[in-house]
């Protein structure tokens, strides 16, 4: 008797040593039990000495499972494999929806590379659409006339959009599409348009006003914040707002053309008007300043071709 026990006392100990252990985030001390399935986005285990009722922990919450063997299975976070997204589609095609109204047309054009991040580029052809009135250039007081910009021309923007990680509920339920959520966008864009500036003569008796055109170089930083939501893996809907430093030559170009050869100013008035950027508002007394904008973009998703699990893979 007095050598069985001992005995027993080292089966049980190794009994309990080996056991699996699954290492969660939420506590300190491991989960021991014994582990049924390892799946996709659950591992299902029961304790010990009652197989009933078979237990589960989200992958998600968990670090590493340690199995009896010794063998040790590093964990991820499951929303952030890439290949759960399968059936998602990873491009989309978009279009600013009330930018036509303001004299341009700004289409996108974003890519997901990875659950948390996408990529978009920016085509805006300025002068399609709406020629809006001159918010930068007085009106004549003889006609009480108002001028429109008559641009022509074309920008290209890049940015990166980091999206707020996807939402699981349960096991094999995603709540979202990887594209949808909660966005910042750091962005760069560069335009060349021509368009028309206005001149007046205040020496001259005739008091007429005229149209100078000449062209603007632009650039933009920016910062979007937006939300997008992503309708049957079709139809997307984003709405921002962003906040940036513009640079361009539009008020130095002003003051070149109301000046003469001798430097006299032709006529002035107040040139901190904020005025269209084609996609954004600018405030500023120079060619430097705060441009602030903001946006509804409509979009439709697809693929270049047919996806295998591997052309996806991270």
């Amino acid at each position: 008797m007095k050598r069985i026990f001992p005995l027993l006392l080292l089966l049980l100990s190794f009994a309990a040593g080996a056991q699996d252990k699954i290492f969660v985030r939420t506590q300190k001390q491991p989960i021991v039990g014994i582990i049924t399935e390892v799946g996709n986005t659950e591992v299902k285990y029961h304790l010990m000495d009652r197989p009933v009722p078979i237990l589960t922990v989200e992958k998600q919450d968990i670090i590493r499972i340690q199995f009896e063997s010794g063998q040790v299975m590093q964990l991820s976070d499951p929303s952030k494999d890439f290949n759960l997204y399968y059936d998602q589609h990873l491009w989309n095609a978009k279009v600013n929806l009330f930018s036509p109204i303001n004299g341009h047309t700004q289409l996108f054009l974003e890519q997901a590379i990875k659950p948390s991040k996408s990529r978009e580029f920016e085509l805006n052809i300025i002068g399609l659409g709406i020629d809006p009135n001159m918010l930068d250039a007085p009106i004549n007081p003889q006609t009480a006339e108002t001028y429109t910009y008559e641009a022509r021309g074309v920008g290209l923007g890049y940015g990166l959009r980091f999206i707020r990680m996807p939402d699981f509920v349960g096991s094999n339920t995603r709540l979202r599409h990887l594209m949808q959520g909660s966005y910042i966008k750091p962005a760069i864009s560069l335009s060349y348009y021509q368009r028309n500036f206005v001149t007046y003569d205040y020496f001259n008796s005739s008091n007429t006003y005229t149209l100078a055109r000449k062209p603007v170089f632009a650039a933009l930083g920016s910062v979007s914040f937006g939300r997008q939501w992503i309708l049957d893996n079709t139809i997307s809907i984003d709405a921002y707002v962003l906040a940036g430093i513009g640079y361009d030559n539009v008020r130095s170009t002003q003051e070149k053309i109301t000046r003469d050869a001798q430097g006299n100013l032709l006529y002035s008035y107040s040139d901190n008007t904020p005025y269209t950027g084609f996609g954004y508002t600018r405030f500023s007394k120079s060619d430097l300043g705060v441009a602030l904008g903001a946006g509804l973009r409509i979009g439709f998703l697809f693929d270049w071709k047919q996806k295998t699990k591997t052309t996806i893979e991270k």
